[in-house]
């Protein structure tokens, strides 16, 4: 097969004859790309199928044209820059709002050096992925089994959303696979639970006349509803509405923290305890998750592209967490160790108040960004991922309603986020990325086959510059996470269930300028 062949069946990615057919040009080099395979089906349409045919339904009056180009701006997403939306969204959402506490509990040097060092290292565990997913997708085109069913008209499509512990199988072999499953299972009905929990929080803070386990069975099926949407390609306005609410709400914090003015020896103010300071460093220290970022990719048209696509939103989702933790934790630092949610500490105007709504919108995208994940590796479980809609979606209700238990039975804020990451962060985002791609390229075989030129500073020598840096990343997150982080988290959340309970209407107490209002907790 030519070099140039090749090229087309990897950038040509799930869905892209579907969605090209305003361009002959491409729609020709797609079938040529797949036409030099030896595959019976040969990616063009049955007998019988006119090309004509694939964009027909899309013929008629200009005002079915109008709306029908509305819809797809709106909510398709498969561009790189949809990548860049959904990386950004699915990062910053909550996250924004406890960050800060989790950066003066660790000690703001501490924290600051974790929090770049970690992102630094996730960006480049995310391009090990990026690699092997690019050659599981090179090897299934050629054996014939990426795309698994055709449509109404013929064509190929693709009926299978790859997914993390997809790569792990393919990279280690399926006993590894089963237990990135459960890591990434764990992962997503947490963070999922999160948004719940971050949102009744804020919600409370703007309203505290009822508590917040009323606002999380308030809040909790509005933001369910959007575990129904069928997949990535819907969520583009969602996205850019949250984002636009999460740079609107970072600028909020940091001058909010700006104008109160420096809190004297915050910046060289260590942890006041191992515990804390283990606990912090499990939130700050993991880096940006990949637990959906292979959905993501598997979206693309062109998944070459992704890598660009997450290094710009790596760089975007740092210039927005940095400034704005930093100046809480500086400004609000004996405050912000006393509350995890960052509207707790701040006054109560109309800037905080438009900043909790926007917000509400963000947790809704990022929720949405979590939930399909976990929506597609049920509906796998349950054997219905290649049925129609119709079919699929009423499934999924079992899953959205443990994700809504969750919140309720476990509302504990910031100590929630710490547990779970140091639980399963650390395999999700550097063990099994880079000792998947070691176990993987292990042989001079599969290294001449990489479809990625590997820069030459890391193929020295065999390649052994890159398994060493994939060695030592398991090693410290092995003992840095799995030991102490784990450790030190469940010892605070295990307070906090003694303390407060499970299902508990109010967690810590209100903050002090509510104190003139009728309240609830």
């Amino acid at each position: 097969m030519s070099e140039v062949s090749m090229k087309h069946l990897i950038d040509i990615d799930l869905d892209a004859l579907k969605g090209i057919e305003q361009d002959p040009k491409l729609q020709r080099d797609a079938k040529y790309s797949l036409e030099q395979l030896d595959d019976p089906h040969g990616g063009g349409p049955e007998k019988g199928a006119q090309p004509g045919d694939r964009w027909a339904q899309h013929s008629g009056s200009v005002t079915s044209k109008a709306v029908h180009a509305t819809k797809a701006a709106l909510t398709e997403g498969h561009t790189w820059w949809d990548a860049i939306l959904s990386n950004a969204c699915t990062t910053v959402g909550q996250v924004i709002l406890t960050e800060p506490y989790q950066f003066a509990r660790t000690g703001i040097i501490a924290a600051t050096c974790l929090y770049l060092g970690a992102n630094l290292l996730s960006f480049y565990t995310m391009w090990l992925l990026v690699v092997l997913f690019l050659h599981r997708k090179m090897l299934m085109i050629k054996e014939g089994t990426w795309f698994t069913t055709r449509d109404e008209h013929g064509y190929l499509k693709r009926g299978k959303t790859t997914q993390f512990f997809d790569i792990v199988e393919f990279s280690m072999g399926r006993p590894w696979a089963f237990l990135a499953q459960a890591c990434v299972v764990v992962q997503l009905l947490n963070s999922n639970a999160v948004q719940i929990i971050a949102s009744a929080s804020s919600q409370y803070e703007l309203t505290p006349y009822y508590n917040k386990r009323t606002w999380s069975l308030v809040l909790g099926p509005v933001i369910l509803i959007f575990g129904y949407l069928p997949s990535f390609r819907s969520s583009r306005l969602l996205n850019v509405i949250g984002l636009a609410g999460t740079q609107y709400s970072t600028l909020y914090f940091t001058i909010s923290a700006i104008i109160k003015g420096y809190t004297p020896g915050a910046f060289s103010r260590p942890a006041s305890s191992k515990v804390q300071f283990f606990s912090g460093a499990a939130s700050v220290g993991n880096g940006q998750s990949h637990g959906v970022a292979l959905e993501m990719m598997d979206a693309m048209r062109q998944s070459r592209k992704y890598t660009m696509a997450y290094g710009i939103s790596w760089l975007w989702i740092i210039i927005l967490m940095v400034p704005h933790s930093l100046a809480i934790s500086l400004c609000y630092n004996k405050e912000v160790l006393q509350q995890s949610n960052v509207y707790a500490i701040l006054p109560n105007n109309g800037w905080r108040s438009f900043s909790v709504y926007i917000m509400l919108i963000h947790n809704i995208a990022a929720f949405t960004l979590h939930v399909l994940p976990l929506m597609f590796l049920w509906e796998r479980m349950l054997g219905v991922h290649e049925k129609s809609n119709w079919v699929r979606l009423p499934l999924r209700t079992f899953p959205l309603m443990l994700i809504w238990a969750l919140a309720i039975l476990f509302p504990f804020y910031g100590n929630v986020s710490s547990t779970y990451t140091s639980v399963t962060g650390f395999f999700v985002s550097h063990i099994f990325p880079g000792i998947g791609f070691w176990w993987f390229y292990r042989t001079k075989e599969r290294r001449a086959e990489c479809p990625v030129r590997i820069p030459r500073i890391f193929a020295a020598y065999n390649w052994a510059p890159i398994f060493g840096l994939n060695l030592f990343i398991a090693v410290f997150y092995a003992v840095g996470y799995a030991g102490f982080g784990t450790y030190y988290s469940w010892v605070l959340f295990l307070r906090d269930i003694r303390k407060f309970k499970i299902a508990a209407a109010c967690f810590r107490a209100p903050p002090a300028y509510m104190s003139g209002l009728t309240l609830v907790c």
